[in-house]
């Protein structure tokens, strides 16, 4: 069932800093931020600016943080 068609002219471009130390998903701690953010398809676009991606641990709980300049969400917990 081929609900879209491809479309070859899809674009997407942005800058990229990441910082960040761990061996593994679980134990991944910093940030990485994309910057200057475009998705260009079917003559649709999206833009950003910012949009950043931190990851934080306290002893036994982990907290993950998005910001961007369309939504910011925290989850916290132990997994």
């Amino acid at each position: 069932m081929q609900i879209e068609e491809k479309d070859t002219s899809a674009n997407l471009s942005f800058d990229v800093k990441a910082n960040f130390i761990g061996n593994n998903i679980d134990n991944v701690i910093g940030e990485i931020s994309f910057n200057n953010t475009k998705y260009i398809k079917l003559n649709d676009s999206i833009e950003f600016e910012t949009l950043k991606l931190t990851s934080e641990q306290f002893s036994d709980t982990h907290k993950i943080t998005l910001n961007s300049d369309y939504v910011d969400a925290s989850l916290y917990g132990t997994y």
